[in-house]
Formats: C-alpha cells, structure tokens, sequence
C-alpha cells in the first residue's frame, strides 16, 4: 500500500466514487473536485491510497488552523490535524484496507513532532466508523453540528498513540 498526492488526473475516480451508496451515506460527499485537486495549499493533503497501481481511498489530513473555512473553529491549535478516510469501491470494504491506510496516515501525522492530536468526526449515526476508529485509538470527545451534520468528534492524542 502506497499514498500519493491526489491529482486531477484522479478526478474521474473521486467522482465516480462520490456516487457510491456506501460515500453517500457517510456523508454527502460537497467536493468540488476539478477545483480542489487543483489547489494545494499548506494546511493540507489530499492523498490516494493504492494498493498494487489500483486506487483504493482517498485520505485528507487538515492542519485546521490554516483552513480558511473554519469548519473546525477559530481558535484551533496548530499541533492538531484533522483527518477524513473514506474507501472508493464497495468491494474494497471490509477487506483491512481501511486500517492500513490509518496507520500510515497516523504514523504520517505523527512524524511531525509538533502534533499531539488528531481528530476525526464521522456522522453520529455511523456506527461502523464509530468502531473502526475506537480500534485505533480515538476517544469520543462530543457531539457536535458541522454543517446540517450532527457528528461525533473522536481524538487520538500523541501520548496515546505512544502508549505514554
């Protein structure tokens, strides 16, 4: 398994995977792809899993505190990092990917010795993911409405991760 920079010449496959029932109920995908792919800015990463040349996932690592947006709030520490994971095929799920792809983004974010937490914010009623990310270390933190979603917020902190 490999994760590489997102690029427009991924866009038919993102977009493909943004109809599939399994993103759809996630989460209505709002992406604007032809755009997005093409901008980079600093306090993000748009990645693509692959596993032997096929796309598996894609993966977004944000540091919020650059996110213009603010999705994540105003007054939001820099030594965290805000992740979204979601597998493209249906036949991929429930095959380990999603786990593996997770331990690298972990790994990844927490190379950075100025980061001590990442958090991640699957809609409430998403009990699978809910599981998926208290397997690797995520603590429920709140509920909390981004958006019209009402979502849990989940944290790993850096000392965790380390067993510290």
């Amino acid at each position: 398994m490999i994760l590489r920079d997102a690029t427009i010449d991924d866009l038919e496959t993102l977009q493909w995977w943004d109809e599939q029932a399994h993103i759809i109920a996630a989460g209505p995908p709002t992406y604007k792809w032809a755009r997005e792919l093409k901008r980079k800015p600093e306090w993000r990463e748009q990645l693509i899993a692959e596993q032997e040349g096929e796309s598996i996932g894609f993966v977004q690592i944000l540091d919020p505190s650059g996110d213009p947006n603010q999705y994540w709030g105003n007054n939001v520490s820099r030594k965290m990092r805000a992740i979204q994971i979601w597998i493209g095929e249906s036949y991929n799920l429930n095959r380990g990917y999603g786990s593996t792809i997770m331990n690298m983004v972990l790994e990844r974010c927490f190379d950075d010795d100025m980061v001590n937490e990442l958090v991640v914010d699957p809609l409430s009623t998403n009990a699978k993911a809910h599981r998926f990310y208290t397997r690797l270390g995520f603590k429920y933190m709140e509920t909390k409405k981004f958006g019209e979603d009402l979502c849990y917020v989940m944290k790993l902190k850096r000392a965790s991760y380390f067993n510290e």
